[in-house]
């Protein structure tokens, strides 16, 4: 139980759990998975006023994101894979372990290269995507989202929406809302 809390714990730190985009099947599948980080990459993840340390380890076709939250902590593990939708510009896709009632699902964040510092990450929530899209010809479906009947998340149907979704996302700027620094 203590370790799916670390997991969870994790996802909300790095996605910020807040009306994710879902969804209950990979989109990312090994076959289109990109690797940008070598086995055992350690970098400090920077969020707001938190810094922790990261290892990345490849465990088969995935990388596991292994955070470490000080002494006082379990380490937290996330298991994902990457897909470059343009150059130097990723999607990431974490995996949710079920819990509960509740089912495997998969959710999804920007990862761009910023040379020579490292990489920074757009998370993409539900509520962030309608923000973006107010007053625009361009609506949750344009992409292939959909609201989920049962709370604030949007279901994901394809890659290739998100693709162009992580486009507009980036084209219109904005903050990044954390940073991965390489750490020699």
């Amino acid at each position: 139980m203590i370790r799916l809390l670390n997991v969870v714990a994790i996802l909300v730190a790095m996605f910020g759990l807040n009306a994710c985009l879902i969804s209950p099947a990979p989109l990312i599948t090994p076959d289109k998975a990109a690797y940008p980080f070598a086995d055992g990459a350690r970098l400090d993840h920077v969020s707001g006023d938190t810094h922790r340390r990261v290892i990345l380890l490849r465990e088969g076709n995935y990388y596991l994101h292994v955070e470490d939250g000080g002494p006082e902590e379990t380490p937290s593990v996330l298991r994902g894979m990457m897909y470059e939708f343009a150059p130097g510009a990723f999607i990431l896709q974490a995996e949710i372990p079920p819990e509960g009632d509740k089912e495997r699902a998969y959710m999804y964040a920007i990862l761009t290269l910023d040379e020579p510092r490292g990489f920074k990450r757009f998370d993409l929530t539900c509520g962030g995507v309608k923000e973006l899209l107010e007053g625009s010809s361009q609506t949750l479906k344009s992409f292939g989202l959909s609201e989920a009947a049962s709370d604030s998340d949007c279901m994901v149907e394809t890659l290739d929406g998100l693709s162009a979704l992580a486009k507009v996302v980036l084209a219109k700027g904005g903050e990044a809302d954390s940073t991965y620094v390489p750490v020699p």
